[in-house]
């Protein structure tokens, strides 16, 4: 995201350092180009909201000021089956239907980079 100012700001996920642990981070740019980073912890239940829970027909994912060209929403049933897989997530709004698919138990990962970054269980009515 452009500021105001000409700065950019960004939310990225994995490791800063080498041997530390995957996280979400904000990073920012001044003007000149500077990067810097803060590796607080940053809760992604900020960036990315799914709703509604439960549902009987669509899903709206949210996944504002997520900053990544490499989204990407699967769906597994409770047998571990991939039922939807939806690649280079672009907007920051996506809606999944379910509406055909039997009531029960979901799992809905997001990833960035092939690393899931946040999962949801689904219930389907």
């Amino acid at each position: 995201m452009i500021e105001d100012d000409g700065s950019f700001v960004g939310v990225g996920y994995g490791m800063l350092q080498a041997g530390s642990s995957q996280k979400l981070w904000f990073f920012k740019t001044d003007t000149n180009a500077y990067l810097g980073f803060d590796n607080s912890t940053i809760n992604e239940n900020e960036f990315i909201r799914i709703y509604p829970n439960p549902t009987s027909d669509l899903i709206n994912i949210e996944l504002s000021n997520i900053m990544h060209s490499d989204i990407e929403l699967e769906l597994f049933d409770i047998t571990g089956r991939k039922i939807i897989a939806r690649k280079s997530i672009k907007s920051q709004k996506h809606v999944m239907d379910i509406s055909k698919l039997s009531s029960g138990i979901y799992l809905l990962n997001v990833l960035t980079d092939a690393v899931v970054i946040k999962s949801v269980k689904i219930i389907k009515e």
